[in-house]
């Protein structure tokens, strides 16, 4: 006769045992949440980017075709757009000022910086276009 019998509740008791489960589900759940917030987090500064150009190019077309004593020079324009931004920085080799048949047009265009590049490899380049017609003479 042996000292101590073989534990035969061991198994059934560890499959009983219900401690670390919630640890075990958030490992298995926090991560692809983690991702995806992240991922909402990002969609949402690209938005914001893209409204801030559409916001700048609308702006600084329609000081062009009105106020030619602050945007009377190509230069000036670019710099008013760049003051048009919302917060977002831009810089001002990312704006592009012409004057087609629909009176004078600016377009911005950026690389939107994605945090995780690796993701994204072909990158992301948000752009916007205004086009405002010329004050009648």
């Amino acid at each position: 006769m042996s000292a101590h019998p073989p534990p035969k509740g061991v198994a059934a008791r560890l499959a009983r045992d219900r401690s670390g489960v919630t640890a075990l589900e958030f490992g298995m759940v926090g991560l692809p949440l983690i991702l995806f917030l992240f991922g909402v987090i990002e969609t949402g500064m690209a938005i914001r980017m893209k409204s801030a150009l559409q916001f700048a190019a609308t702006n600084a077309a329609r000081c062009a075709a009105i106020n030619t004593v602050t945007c009377g020079t190509d230069a000036n324009i670019k710099a008013y757009a760049m003051t048009q931004t919302q917060g977002v920085t831009v810089p001002a080799s990312a704006f592009t000022v012409s004057s087609p048949s629909c009176g004078r047009m600016v377009v911005a265009s950026m690389a939107f910086p994605v945090t995780a590049p690796q993701l994204l490899r072909s990158g992301l380049v948000l752009s916007a276009q205004a086009c405002y017609p010329l004050r009648p003479t």
